[in-house]
């Protein structure tokens, strides 16, 4: 198609000399293609003739219901305008007293920054481990989030653990980090354990299956109530599409929280977190945990408002053990038998299109709908009536048309 535009410049005058285009086979393909490619020329055409009629300062951004604008980006997954949104309904003055591109001045803030402070600490040597398990003693709850290699819970490998223990109170102990003071795994495991394994203290995390999973598979046993606040949102609003821990730290807390990717990057520059350095991990997993437990406190009430609480005590939440423990322990496979149904198919398949070929007379492009369109309905003289037709106008070749004529 390319080579054909460059000699010809424009569809209109390509089909002008179709009869031009050496090769019977390539100048029919272009004749049968002609219905869709005139439809999708159309479509992406942009119409530049329009008689509209608008005030263009109507366009500029004024002050707008910042709440609402917020809620709705976060519905439909609008993240990057998210944060491309004004921090302020109207930008600050100029220091010399000159207003910025609006006339107002700031009302409000849009979303606050995720509160990373004191409070948020990187437990990298035993006095501040000890210094978190003294704290853990006292927690009424314990909030958790693991931060790994991955998204895979099953290879994933843990790079450190956040936990909190109270809103704004939160530590990260980094375990498998490239660089910087850690303490092993191991030390930190029996530092934990009672407190992950108090079937008495209620433990809470976003998407906790994943967290779950990675705690049970480096051996760090997780019992009590475990709580999931994104299963919390999921069941106050079934049809949000924004259940991440961003977007409802945004819609409940209305902070605005650091993404993993301005952490480890994105596309070839991108690197697995134990690359990050530790305290940049510590505030983005301290912020993780402490969101969460905030989350807690809301949805919790909001849920036994809805007269929802039941049904999240007695069957989600007894459901995240059972999902995690079959995550854990797989399926099965046969992978003999599978390879060996495979070569069956494929040698089957094989055979189905030679006698096809040779009822048909000439071999053909099978997984082509043009191809097989006019196979069926022009050489074959199938029946067409009842039979839908596609965008393009041809006789449609879907499985659901086809069986029609069975």
């Amino acid at each position: 198609a390319v080579k054909f535009l460059k000699e010809y410049e424009t569809l209109d005058n390509l089909y002008a000399h179709i009869d031009d285009i050496s090769g019977p086979k390539t100048r029919q393909n272009l004749i049968d293609a002609q219905p869709q490619v005139e439809l999708n020329k159309k479509l992406v055409t942009i119409v530049r003739d329009l008689d509209l009629t608008y005030d263009s300062q109507q366009c500029h951004l004024q002050d707008y219901d910042q709440e609402a604008v917020i809620k709705l980006f976060n519905e439909l997954e609008f993240r990057s305008l998210l944060k491309e949104l004004p921090q302020t309904a109207f930008p600050t003055s100029d220091d010399n007293g000159q207003m910025g591109l609006f006339d107002a001045p700031v009302e409000e803030t849009a979303t606050a920054e995720a509160p990373v402070g004191n409070h948020y600490r990187c437990v990298q040597d035993q006095a501040a481990l000890e210094n978190v398990v003294a704290q853990l003693k006292r927690a009424k709850i314990l909030s958790f989030d693991v931060e790994t290699t991955g998204t895979d819970a099953i290879q994933a490998a843990l790079v450190g653990l956040g936990v909190a223990w109270a809103p704004g109170e939160a530590a990260y102990i980094p375990v498998a980090h490239q660089d910087g003071d850690q303490l092993p795994w191991e030390v930190v495991r029996a530092a934990v354990a009672p407190f992950f394994a108090d079937p008495q203290l209620p433990k809470v995390a976003h998407n906790g299956k994943y967290d779950l999973t990675i705690c049970l598979r480096n051996g760090l046993a997780v019992n009590g109530p475990i709580h999931d606040t994104m299963t919390m949102a999921w069941l106050l609003d079934p049809a949000s599409r924004a259940l991440g821990l961003k977007d409802q730290a945004a819609l409940e807390l209305e902070w605005e929280m650091t993404e993993i990717t301005e952490l480890i990057g994105k596309g070839r520059k991108q690197v697995t977190i134990d690359q990050v350095e530790i305290a940049a991990t510590g505030a983005y997993c301290g912020a993780d945990v402490d969101a969460t437990i905030q989350l807690f406190n809301i949805l919790a009430p909001r849920l036994r408002e809805a007269g929802m609480w039941d049904l999240y005590e007695e069957i989600e939440l007894p459901l995240l053990p059972v999902l995690t423990d079959m995550e854990l322990a797989g399926v099965k496979l046969d992978l003999d038998y599978l390879a060996d149904m495979s070569t069956r198919l494929t040698d089957r398949l094989q055979e189905l299109e030679t006698e096809l070929f040779a009822i048909v007379g000439h071999e053909f492009n099978l997984r082509s709908t043009q191809q097989l369109s006019q196979v069926l309905f022009d050489e074959m003289n199938f029946p067409t009536k009842g039979l839908s037709k596609t965008k393009g106008g041809q006789i449609s070749t879907a499985v659901s048309e086809l069986e029609k004529l069975a």
